[in-house]
């Protein structure tokens, strides 16, 4: 191999060396962009998985709360359905003295009537 043949093929090694060097740079951005992406990415899941959890809390509360406004509920139904009870015991009475009531009068409208001569 000639001097000449030598140098042209060191200088195609070189070439072919800059050439793989070139593309381990284009790689290395490349790549670099690849992993910038991936920060942003998780950057975003971190945000999206601090969300989640907030309105976790978020329902969580509600809930709670809406459990106390039942128990609220229960026991004000309770109550009412006691008064009815007893309204409706009250009224029962009423009604049973109201009978009593008209028949005294009646009894009475009967006397009155007997005595005044006009039965």
């Amino acid at each position: 191999m000639t001097t000449e043949e030598r140098i042209l093929r060191l200088e195609n090694s070189f070439n072919t060396l800059a050439e793989l060097a070139a593309q381990s740079d284009a790689r290395d951005a490349t790549l670099a962009d690849l992993v910038a992406k991936a920060n942003a990415r998780t950057d975003t899941l971190e945000e999206f998985a601090a969300d989640v959890r907030e309105f976790t809390r978020i329902l969580t509360e509600i809930t709670r709360r809406h459990g106390e406004r039942l128990e609220d509920h229960d026991s004000q139904m309770a109550e009412l359905r006691a008064a009815q009870a007893n309204t409706e015991h009250k009224l029962a009475a009423l009604v049973d003295a109201q009978i009593k009531t008209e028949d005294a009068l009646r009894r009475l409208t009967e006397k009155v009537d007997r005595l005044a001569g006009n039965g």
